[in-house]
């Protein structure tokens, strides 16, 4: 075999190998082709983020005075790793393969760019954390943008109720002075309609209230673990499951979904709640919550928030239903009012 020597030509082809194979196990991810008990959800996930990293990767040109004969076979064999660890029913696994894989690259990209030297790639734990903790704090920046577009929305269904409001209002005082029987109906007809359409929208708007409390507890809970320099490979790692972007990113449009990714993140919630008294970080632990809203979400997140010892309180504004939270809820403080 011949050995091996920096030149444009020489790295261009170990990056050429190394994409089509790292192309290949992405291909892998994204199209399912794992075992069928790994959470499609977090699989996905994961293809999203290794695809950025390849894309990082294709797009860099280095000089050719790089010496990338070890970070290339490291990749290589990182790639054999994780198409094992696709057929392995182990989500964890994955997750932590699919890291190992995205530093590596994102290692070999550093080389090709020129802040980092040959010389200087490493693989120590130390150097892993570093690179860990600036891609997570990438995603708690990334959340705190999806928590304002929640408040965006929220305020944006707001007018749009008010404006409802108003025109009912105004359709209810011209039916009482109406006489004509035909106008009647006809009003009776665009009232009905305006309560439907106001009745969604108020279901929508205690969804966003449910979701973003929601992702204040995920926030927070991952920056705990993302600032503190005294966690582990493994406890980033908890903190990473939290964030999965994908998921928290498709309660946008459909705030409904946070249902189920609550139940999916209930053992994480709950694995770094355990991970934080443990260490005592926070003198006084926060054991009050406060949810505004009492929909399907709310109800959902109250519950967990029960199992975790959490006093709760939560405002609904309805009294029928606030009474019906009363009795399923009955370790929480249901509030009936605005």
């Amino acid at each position: 075999m011949k050995k091996y020597s920096p030149s444009i030509k020489n790295n261009n082809a170990l990056k050429d190998k190394a994409l089509k194979d790292l192309k290949k196990v992405c291909f892998k991810l994204e199209t399912h082709k794992v075992n069928s008990y790994l959470d499609k959800d977090a699989v996905d996930a994961l293809a999203v983020e290794l695809k950025d990293a390849i894309s990082g990767l294709d797009n860099c040109v280095g000089t050719g005075k790089e010496d990338i004969s070890s970070i290339a076979e490291t990749v290589s064999k990182q790639v054999v790793e994780l198409n094992e660890l696709a057929n392995q029913d182990l989500v964890t696994r994955l997750e932590e393969g699919v890291s190992n894989l995205t530093y590596s690259v994102d290692v070999w990209k550093s080389v090709l760019q020129g802040d980092m030297n040959s010389e200087e790639i490493g693989t120590t734990e130390k150097e892993k954390m570093t690179w860990s903790r600036k891609k997570l704090q990438n995603r708690l920046d990334e959340l705190a943008t999806i928590k304002n577009q929640f408040v965006a929305n929220e305020q944006r269904l707001e007018k749009d109720i008010y404006a409802l409001e108003k025109d009912l209002n105004e359709l209810d005082s011209l039916m009482l002075k109406e006489e004509n029987e035909r106008r009647i109906n006809e009003l009776y007809r665009k009232i009905s309609s305006l309560k439907s359409k106001l009745d969604m929208l108020n279901v929508r708007k205690a969804n966003y209230s449910a979701c973003f409390n929601l992702l204040d507890l995920i926030y927070s809970n991952a920056n705990e673990i993302v600032v503190e320099s005294d966690y582990s490979l493994e406890d980033l790692g908890k903190a990473r499951a939290l964030l999965n972007m994908s998921r928290l990113k498709a309660v946008i449009s459909e705030p409904e979904k946070a249902i189920s990714i609550l139940k999916r993140m209930e053992k994480d919630t709950q694995l770094i709640a355990e991970l934080l008294k443990e260490m005592n970080l926070i003198s006084e632990p926060l054991k009050n919550i406060l949810i505004i809203g009492g929909g399907k979400i709310a109800y959902y997140l109250a519950k967990t928030l029960i199992s975790k010892k959490y006093k709760v309180k939560l405002i609904e504004n309805n009294e029928e239903r606030a009474v019906e939270l009363a009795e399923s809820l009955p370790k929480a403080t249901i509030i009936c009012g605005d």
